[in-house]
């Protein structure tokens, strides 16, 4: 086994072990600041795009995890659908009879099953491009309308010091310039409408929403 492979499976079994679940609902995002971020950013960009797609639309989360998108999208989640490969953190969702257990790239959805496919911090953990274009391929082939993520952007001051902070050489993490995002969803027969980040060249977190044509 290789050292990006080991790599790879040590955050594989990081998300199934028994524990994680509960480090994730508790540790993991301790403070509401923290544990809200993601969900009124991604919020603000789909709804700019269209006002009304968390208020009566279906929706997948994908790579759900405890379902802090669920917590936080009230009245939202009467409408949603959470998916995650490890059932240590679906075990710790909120909506228990809204989630399933199921492989991000083999999504058991048939084509346009959703308004709104949602993947927040999940694309970063796909360090092939393969990976990535048939992640893509499926966030798109489930909605009719609308697709949201977040990735890790190459072009911030955060990836740059990034090697020289003396960070593991075997993370398996990945940024990537926002152009193969764009390109990843053009070839996926969507429209990238807008890119937005946290702290525009300090943070590697960015958030795109696309629309499936």
């Amino acid at each position: 086994m290789t050292i990006l492979e080991r790599a790879r499976a040590d955050v594989r079994d990081a998300w199934t072990a028994t524990s994680a679940g509960e480090h994730y609902r508790g540790a993991r995002w301790a403070s509401t600041r923290r544990r809200e971020r993601d969900a009124v950013r991604l919020r603000a960009l789909i709804e700019r795009h269209a006002p009304d797609a968390l208020r009566g639309a279906t929706w997948l989360d994908v790579a759900c995890g405890t379902g802090r998108l669920a917590h936080s999208w009230q009245p939202a989640a009467r409408n949603y659908l959470g998916i995650d490969a490890s059932p240590a953190m679906l075990a710790e969702h909120p909506l228990s009879g809204r989630v399933a257990r199921a492989d991000a790239f083999r999504l058991p959805f048939a084509t346009d099953s959703f308004e709104l496919v949602v993947a927040c911090r999940f694309l970063h953990h796909l360090v092939q491009r393969a990976d990535l274009d048939a992640a893509v391929d499926e966030l798109c082939r489930v909605t009719r309308e609308l697709v949201a993520v977040t990735f890790w952007d190459s072009r911030s001051l955060a990836d740059w010091r990034r090697p020289k902070r003396g960070d593991r050489a075997d993370d398996p993490r990945v940024a990537r310039p926002g152009t193969e995002l764009v390109e990843a969803f053009e070839r996926a027969g969507a429209r990238v409408l807008e890119m937005r980040h946290s702290f525009r060249f300090v943070s590697r977190q960015a958030y795109l929403v696309a629309r499936v044509r």
